[in-house]
């Protein structure tokens, strides 16, 4: 087992490099790896308010022509 702190004595580089493979590893077992219950209640919300009219949400390219003016 790794500990803290091993991952303390890495650089920085090797912290990120070591953190992207172990999304790797978790993202490629889908079926394994379960959002926490909290997770459903604020995409519900979020759902609610956009089809209440009450928030909107811009897509990337409309994001950067907003801060682009």
């Amino acid at each position: 087992m790794i500990k803290k702190a091993d991952i303390e004595q890495l650089s920085i580089s090797e912290q990120l490099e070591t953190m992207e493979m172990l999304w790797e590893s978790l993202s490629s077992k889908p079926d394994k790896v379960s959002s926490p219950d909290w997770h459903a209640e604020v995409l519900k919300a979020r759902e609610a308010k956009i089809n209440s009219g009450k928030e909107e949400y811009l897509t990337i390219d409309e994001l950067k022509e907003k801060l682009s003016q």
